[in-house]
């Protein structure tokens, strides 16, 4: 009886557990599908990754190309981690 039951119950959970398919997307961005059938989204892709790149940081006085991607590398690793 108890080995019947025990059957019983893994099968049932079995079957429950394989009995839908979910399809899960991102809730904080927006999937590359969506984005190439939106109007404007590759633009939008492209405006985002220059609009990271154009600021030019001054330190000390002088102007370098380099200090603005090292600061989006620390912003990459920083924004991970904030709560």
């Amino acid at each position: 009886m108890r080995k019947s039951a025990a059957l019983y119950i893994l099968i049932s959970m079995l079957s429950f557990m394989t009995a839908c398919e979910l399809e899960f997307e991102p809730t904080d961005q927006i999937t590359p599908d969506k984005l190439v059938k939106m109007p404007g989204g590759l633009q939008s892709i492209a405006n985002g990754n220059y609009a990271m790149l154009k600021d030019v940081l001054v330190f000390n006085g002088v102007q370098n190309q380099n200090y603005s991607y090292l600061r989006q590398y620390f912003f990459l690793t920083e924004f991970a981690s904030d709560n």
